[in-house]
C-alpha cells in the first residue's frame, strides 16, 4: 500500500513536468523497467534512488511521502503558498481572509 501511494504521486509528478518514463528513467540512470515498477507500486526505491527522484522532480521527498509521514506540515504549507500565489492578488486576499476566519474558529474551538 505504501509503495502504491508513493509510485501515484511520483507518476503524477512526473506527468505534470511532461517526462515519459523513459525520459526520467534516462535521467535517474534507472532501467525503464526498474522506474516503472517503481511508479506502480511494486519495487521500493532505497533512499539514494529517492532523493534522485525527488531533485529530478523538482519536489521535496516529503511530498513524495506526505500521507506516510507523522510529519509533513512543511510540505502542506508549502503547497497551500503554491497554489494561493498563482492567484490575483484580490483573490489571494479573499483567500487570506477566509483562513483568517477558519484559525480563529480553530482557536475557540481550543479553548474551550
Amino acid at each position: 500500500m505504501i509503495d502504491k501511494r508513493m509510485g501515484r504521486r511520483i507518476r503524477e509528478q512526473r506527468e505534470k513536468l511532461g517526462y515519459t518514463q523513459e525520459q526520467l528513467a534516462e535521467r535517474l540512470n534507472l532501467s525503464c523497467n526498474y522506474y516503472a515498477r517503481l511508479e506502480r507500486g511494486d519495487a521500493r526505491p532505497c533512499l539514494d534512488t529517492l532523493i534522485r527522484i525527488a531533485n529530478n522532480l523538482k519536489v521535496s521527498a516529503d511530498a513524495l511521502l506526505q500521507d506516510l509521514l507523522d510529519y509533513s506540515a512543511p510540505f502542506v504549507s508549502t503547497e497551500l503558498s503554491d497554489r494561493v500565489a498563482s492567484l490575483p492578488p484580490d483573490e489571494q486576499k479573499n483567500i487570506l481572509q477566509v483562513v483568517d476566519l477558519l484559525i480563529q474558529q480553530s482557536q475557540s474551538r481550543q479553548a474551550r
